[in-house]
């Protein structure tokens, strides 16, 4: 529920008597590109994520707005949808937030291709990527050609919402040198665009009996690395089911912020 305490009931009971002065307010924010004030107005509930709980850094905050605003959002949302996908805006590694596919087509489609390096006996080098509080920093004008980030990259790059993924062959010095020059061109991009990565939480994952667990570094910092030979690992395994409980589709059974 919204700060002005109208629950979606109440709406209901009541749309005889409001749809004609909602209309009004609807149109008059359409054509004029402004949202009303109260409309902007929010009341913030933080949702644990992970770790300690103690940590307010754990919780993710989330905003409960009005309800009349959260039903001219779809009218919006509509258009805008339609204009990007005439126009190709979005690019098909992105599968966050896009018409058709979701995390689960996101690790299909790019594990299908490591999967495929590894049964054949090659080193395959998966590099785990995350944006420092992307929600929170990432400017307006980039925010619907964010995608742009893998233009240039050599390697497998999969990207859902905020997260990427970036995996190759890394048998040989000249594979493991791809994979850091797509590290670089990426590092480069988010400079660019006054955006961080958060280097704590970007990993890699090293599969391949002869992978020579070459490092990689972020930037200044040296990432992090883990082996199959540590840790067990299959396409249907751990490392899938750990981002399948991450992602917003394998977290629906445990929390949704809807309006009661």
């Amino acid at each position: 529920m919204g700060p002005d305490g109208i629950r979606p009931w109440v709406l209901r009971e009541l749309a005889d008597v409001i749809v004609k002065l909602l209309s009004i307010i609807f149109e008059m924010s359409w054509r004029t590109g402004e949202v009303p004030e109260d409309w902007r107005k929010a009341n913030v509930a933080p949702v644990f994520k992970k770790c300690k709980k103690e940590d307010p850094g754990n919780s993710r905050p989330v905003c409960l707005t009005s309800i009349p605003g959260k039903m001219m959002e779809p009218l919006i949302v509509n258009v805008i949808s339609k204009n990007v996908e005439e126009k190709q805006v979005i690019g098909s590694g992105q599968h966050g937030f896009t018409k058709g596919k979701s995390c689960l087509t996101n690790l299909v489609a790019f594990y299908d291709g490591m999967t495929v390096w590894v049964d054949e006996g090659r080193a395959v080098d998966i590099v785990y990527l995350d944006f420092n509080k992307a929600f929170d920093t990432v400017s307006h004008n980039i925010l619907i050609v964010i995608h742009d980030q893998d233009e240039g990259t050599e390697r497998a790059h999969s990207t859902f919402a905020d997260g990427a993924k970036l995996g190759g062959v890394a048998g040989t010095p000249e594979g493991c040198a791809a994979i850091q020059r797509d590290l670089d061109r990426l590092e480069s991009w988010v400079e660019r665009n006054l955006m961080k990565f958060n280097n704590g939480k970007c990993t890699v994952l090293q599969l391949g009996r002869n992978n020579p667990l070459h490092q990689y570094r972020l930037g200044a910092d040296l990432l992090e690395s883990s082996s199959a030979r540590e840790k067990p690992w299959s396409p249907a395994g751990q490392q899938v089911d750990h981002e399948v409980a991450m992602c917003p589709c394998g977290q629906e059974g445990q929390w949704s912020p809807g309006v009661h």
